[in-house]
């Protein structure tokens, strides 16, 4: 049997209709319902802070540098004649320390000992042609008339045996010179580096041997911006200061983190490519220290000129926009622009901006809305870890 067309959608509209009441009777159901879902109203959490108060006070800012230790004097050793190493001395080492009385090392002498030889006899024919000479010239003048040219007296011939004897000498002294050069010896007590002679090896006049320089007396090239050099005490003609100007000096050597005392002496003149000024530290020798090795790379702080007015405050309170977060006293979130004298990875020098008492947020980078109402704790120095800030949310 076949169902009329009318009829077959009628029944699905119905069916649609009721589907729509039995759901909308449910909801009704649930929702009057004491044992259905209940509707919880968000818990209000209050925001807490970590704030530091800001103390305005004279600061003495510290510069910060790197720099390499290297020898105040320093100098090569060239071999300054040519020949074959006959003898090397124990103590001809790199690292060992050297006196000038000691020969470190001899080239084979016999060649100029030969030319030492020579020019001793060119010495003594140019005595005799002078005296030679001299006796001829006195009888010239006797037997030569008043009117007699200077060749018939012999002059220029008098002349040039004297000089020829000068020159016979200046050679002697040569000879002897090169002689003595034979003998490799340190001009000055000083520590060798790089040492490259062997007993044997043949050198060349000018050829590098190593180099000495002067273990006790150490200097650190410091680069510096320019705008720093307002912050230290130094004459601006490169001169050295009327009044020392410390330097700290940190490195690990010898698997120690050791420290050395240092003054700055001097200033290069000009600035490099990257506009840095560099500052000389002379490193002071404290007895019973162990001294400090050309090479070693160091931290330097420079301690810069007593500053008045200035909030020191940990490197992470201030944004990158150079604006930090306060608390002002109806409890509420103050974004404020600051003038920053000097920063480093630890502290920041605040000139102006702050006031004494405010309180500064020690979170400088968070993302709250400026008039938020927050709860502050002011938390014990020593319980800060460095470059930490709280921000916590609590019921």
């Amino acid at each position: 049997m076949r169902w009329p067309a009318k009829l077959k959608i009628r029944n699905q509209r119905d069916a649609l209709i009721g589907i729509v009441v039995v759901t909308g009777l449910i909801g009704v159901v649930l929702y009057v319902a004491p044992n259905g879902v209940e509707r919880r109203v968000a818990e209000n959490h209050s925001v807490v802070l970590d704030v530091l108060p800001v103390d305005v006070a004279p600061s003495r800012i510290s510069i910060h540098a790197n720099g390499v230790a290297r020898p105040v004097s320093e100098i090569p050793l060239i071999a300054e004649v040519s020949g074959r190493v006959i003898s090397v001395a124990d103590g001809f080492v790199s690292g060992a320390v050297v006196d000038p009385e000691v020969a470190l090392a001899t080239i084979n002498p016999e060649p100029y000992e030969l030319a030492l030889a020579q020019r001793k006899n060119e010495v003594s024919s140019a005595s005799l042609h002078l005296a030679e000479t001299r006796a001829r010239s006195v009888v010239a003048k006797r037997t030569s008339g008043k009117r007699a040219t200077e060749y018939a007296r012999m002059v220029p011939h008098l002349a040039e045996a004297q000089t020829r004897l000068e020159a016979a000498k200046a050679a002697l002294r040569s000879a002897s010179l090169e002689l003595s050069r034979t003998e490799i010896r340190a001009p000055f007590i000083g520590r060798l580096r790089d040492i490259q002679v062997k007993a044997g090896q043949y050198v060349t006049a000018g050829q590098l041997l190593g180099y000495l320089y002067t273990p006790n007396s150490i200097e650190v090239r410091l680069p510096v911006r320019d705008q720093w050099l307002s912050f230290i005490d130094l004459p601006y003609d490169g001169t050295a200061p009327e009044n020392p100007v410390l330097v700290t000096l940190k490195a690990d050597f010898a698997g120690v983190s050791r420290t050395w005392k240092g003054e700055i002496i001097r200033r290069e003149g000009g600035l490099d490519k990257n506009q840095m000024v560099a500052l000389i530290a002379r490193v002071i020798q404290e007895e019973g220290q162990i001294p400090l090795e050309p090479g070693v790379w160091l931290d330097a702080s420079i301690e810069g000129t007593e500053l008045a007015g200035v909030a020191v405050l940990p490197e992470t309170v201030v944004g990158r926009d150079n604006r930090v977060w306060l608390v002002n006293k109806d409890q509420r979130l103050e974004r404020r622009n600051i003038s920053v004298l000097y920063r480093d990875d630890k502290q920041v020098y605040v000139s102006t901006g702050l006031a004494n008492g405010d309180q500064v947020v020690l979170a400088g980078d968070i993302r709250m809305m400026e008039g938020t109402e927050v709860k502050v704790r002011q938390p014990w120095l020593s319980d800060i870890s460095e470059g930490d800030a709280a921000v916590q949310a609590t019921p």
